[in-house]
């Protein structure tokens, strides 16, 4: 698109050669970089009021009383919105939990955190020794996944072996299952970590084929999807 624009072609006659909307033509001539993948998390109408909810849910409001008030003070969110919100509320409180705006963080969330052990991110050390102090029993598992980074970033095959033969013994249940994947297919995992030749390319080739394939699917032709697998950023 780029290369067809310097030659003197308009958004509308590039759009018509490689059968895609002018407004995407545009949006990727424009791009100085390849697109970001990383989502934002988008701001909910609910954030704002969080603190009140709490507030009024103690005091023995009940959900419709709580969405009339939120209406007055200009809430544009749903109703359905709000009464998950207070289910939740009241499901921590029901299990001794502190009832904080934010406070609470899904598994998904708490495996993501402590995989990438961000110790430079102020914020996420801090969200990481809070999960810490409130479930010790993530402790003993937090310990294992920064030794595995570790030994894996050294590429030390003996430390790994020690590492997961250790695990094992431990019979964590948070850890049995990727213990016994890994001791499934031992000898190759060593011989990844101590051997610099593997078919990483190749798979990751793959991978990107496929990737390219489903996001042309329905409105590709073959010399667009020629170009999109020959293009190197």
């Amino acid at each position: 698109m780029k290369e067809l624009k310097k030659q003197g072609y308009s958004l509308q006659k590039i759009s018509n050669l490689i059968n895609i909307d002018w407004r995407t033509v545009k949006k990727y001539i424009e791009m100085t970089e390849p697109p970001s993948l990383k989502r934002t998390k988008r701001p909910k109408p609910l954030d704002a009021f969080q603190q009140e909810v709490i507030q009024w849910e103690t005091g023995g409001l009940t959900i419709s009383a709580m969405y009339h008030k939120l209406k007055e003070k200009n809430y544009t969110g749903t109703y359905g919105a709000l009464k998950y919100y207070v289910a939740s509320v009241r499901k921590k409180k029901k299990a001794g939990q502190t009832l904080q705006p934010g406070s609470y963080y899904d598994r998904k969330n708490i495996r993501k955190i402590l995989w990438q052990n961000d110790l430079e991110d102020e914020k996420k050390r801090k969200i990481m020794n809070e999960i810490l102090t409130k479930y010790p029993k993530l402790r003993p598992f937090y310990a294992f996944t920064t030794s595995f980074r570790q030994v894996l970033k050294d590429k030390d095959s003996l430390e790994f072996r020690a590492l997961i033969l250790y695990e094992k013994d431990r019979q964590d249940p948070l850890t049995t299952h990727v213990i016994s994947r890994l001791l499934s297919d031992f000898p190759p995992t060593l011989n990844a970590i101590e051997l610099d030749e593997n078919n990483g390319f190749l798979e990751g080739q793959v991978n990107r084929l496929k990737t390219i394939k489903r996001m042309l699917y329905g409105r590709a032709s073959f010399p667009l999807l020629r170009l999109r697998i020959l293009y190197h950023p």
